[in-house]
């Protein structure tokens, strides 16, 4: 029996798409097709309907936490308030991307990206420890091809992955772990958290991703500048 443990559960067609090549098959008569599609359309009002529910108990959910919210409150969130907030919007984070047939990053392709050249020949470093937590998902992936230049003269064509899409949850520490740094000119709030969506990210391009990343000058470049070679 074939294995198809790595194929993606996403489907790159539009549900419209999907319907009419079912019914242009050949397997359905006409009257069996109206059927179908007048089913199809109850079915995408339910999950509608579905996740629009989902997406407003998520947005309940991150009110404590988000750092961009445009709106006033007069409730005022304990500890234990926000721990369970935030417990709730993890689990229903993870929860609606999976319906979405997102996949979870794994430890082994985010070592990939840490450990992999970027392609903008770029020194990056992430600072994971100062995440409380962190989601991330991807939903499609490609291999593209990029023409580049070396020496300005020699041209090289490079193969790389890209994800499609790539959704990101962090949630920072508090300010008392950054005062015991001693750390300034924070470009976060401590403690909240972000939910960002990213569309064609290059796998080993990861890194740029993160809200605390820092640009760091590689051994080669230090040697240049200060005359070592």
């Amino acid at each position: 029996m074939a294995d198809y443990g790595d194929r993606e559960r996403f489907i790159p067609f539009r549900k419209s798409e999907i319907v009419e090549l079912i019914c242009e098959q050949g397997s359905l008569s006409p009257e069996d097709q109206q059927k179908f599609r007048s089913f199809c359309k109850l079915l995408e009002s339910i999950y509608h309907f579905e996740f629009h529910k989902k997406l407003e108990e998520l947005k309940e959910s991150y009110a404590p936490f988000n750092p961009d919210r445009d709106t006033v409150t007069t409730r005022e969130y304990s500890r234990e308030d926000i721990r369970t907030h935030e417990d709730k919007l993890l689990e229903r984070f993870e929860k609606i991307l999976n319906d979405a047939n997102y996949e979870q990053l794994g430890e082994d392709d985010l070592a990939y990206a840490m450990e992999h050249e970027s392609l903008f020949k770029i020194s990056l470093f992430v600072d994971f420890d100062d995440f409380d937590r962190q989601l991330i998902f991807w939903r499609g992936v490609k291999e593209e091809r990029l023409t580049l230049k070396k020496w300005l003269i020699k041209k090289i064509e490079t193969a790389f992955p890209v994800y499609d899409r790539v959704a990101l949850l962090i949630k920072f520490k508090d300010a008392e772990y950054f005062e015991a740094k001693k750390r300034k000119d924070l470009k976060f709030e401590p403690g909240s958290m972000i939910i960002k969506l990213f569309k064609n990210i290059p796998k080993a391009d990861m890194e740029m991703l993160f809200p605390n990343t820092q640009v760091r000058m590689k051994l080669k470049d230090k040697l240049l500048i200060s005359g070592g070679v």
